[in-house]
């Protein structure tokens, strides 16, 4: 009775835990939708950041019975719905690798390794967040009624830690959270003193680089790979097409693309190491044997093509295999 009881117990935990990861994977896909119109027409996107898969959690501090009883249940905050590594960049214009997270109710600037909280800021007292409409991963979040100034970050996955506080600052707030585009940033460090940040674009250079002289700094954004305007609004015009698509029934649905004719050498295949039944139309089915062309990797599901039909599969059940062997096959 007591060892039936275990196996029961352990097979609802066991649920629930994928249950909770399938809910996750959802709100993360919503999110990956709704950031494409977060910029419009005023902040050139990287080729990098459309592609990207989101994950929210980069650093899976939610497993760290460290930091979930030091500083999320201390603050009364239960969920890292953002956590990643940045740079801060302080007010003497030098970067600070920082881990920002974001929860429900705050941003936390944690210092790497011991994860101690060297700031909290409520999202109810962000009055905005500015931006240059250049390609570069600067941003600068202001903080009403603080003393201690706004905060300036580069962050690589800017769009998504922006669209996720964008949600949570209307759910708290009941307004959209208030984006500056502009290629001058006025901004206040500690004690209220007024700094600058220039953008100017150069394209000598590959990325971004900054230089800082009395009080301000003039950053410098490269030849960037970017994705043009109409190449977004065409994708957010695929995405409703799609969404509308999967009100309809079977006989109605989009049309599927080819199954590729070869394997080609510059293309990422892999192997089916176990079956896979999709629990959700994002999600693609496949057998263990079956050859899929991987199309988008992340730690944890990638996006193949299997057949002509396209969706996410756990990268666990998947091997990548040589392409070179498949074409002499």
């Amino acid at each position: 009775e007591e060892l039936r009881e275990r196996k029961v117990h352990f097979l609802v935990t066991k649920i629930q835990s994928v249950y909770r990861s399938y809910v996750a994977r959802k709100h993360l896909l919503k999110l990956r939708e709704e950031s494409l119109g977060l910029f419009g027409k005023k902040k050139l996107r990287r080729v990098a950041s459309i592609r990207r898969f989101y994950v929210g959690d980069y650093l899976r501090l939610a497993n760290s019975r460290k930091f979930v009883r030091n500083v999320l249940k201390k603050n009364k905050d239960q969920h890292v719905k953002f956590a990643d590594t940045v740079q801060k960049i302080n007010k003497r214009f030098v970067a600070q690798t920082r881990i920002l997270v974001l929860t429900e109710n705050n941003v936390y600037n944690c210092k790497p390794g011991s994860l101690s909280v060297r700031r909290i800021i409520s999202i109810k007292k962000i009055s905005k967040v500015s931006l240059s409409p250049l390609a570069d991963n600067i941003m600068v979040i202001h903080v009403d009624g603080e003393n201690r100034g706004d905060y300036v970050l580069v962050c690589e996955r800017k769009t998504e830690f922006l669209t996720t506080l964008a949600s949570l600052y209307s759910s708290l707030t009941s307004r959209t959270l208030p984006l500056d585009f502009t290629k001058t940033i006025h901004y206040h460090i500690e004690g209220r003193y007024a700094k600058k940040i220039s953008f100017v674009e150069d394209k000598s250079i590959k990325d971004f680089k900054w230089a800082a002289s009395k009080g301000s700094l003039t950053v410098s954004v490269g030849n960037i790979p970017t994705v043009s305007y109409s190449a977004i609004d065409q994708k957010l015009q695929t995405q409703k097409t799609a969404n509308a698509a999967k009100a309809m029934d079977s006989k109605g649905g989009p049309i599927l693309p080819p199954k590729p004719a070869k394997f080609r050498s510059n293309e990422l295949w892999a192997k089916g190491l176990y079956d896979f039944v999709a629990e959700d139309s994002e999600e693609l089915s496949f057998k263990a044997g079956d050859m899929l062309k991987i199309l988008e990797r992340d730690p944890e599901w990638w996006v193949a093509e299997l057949q002509g039909k396209k969706g996410f599969v756990p990268a666990n059940y998947v091997q990548l295999v040589n392409t070179a062997q498949l074409e002499r096959v």
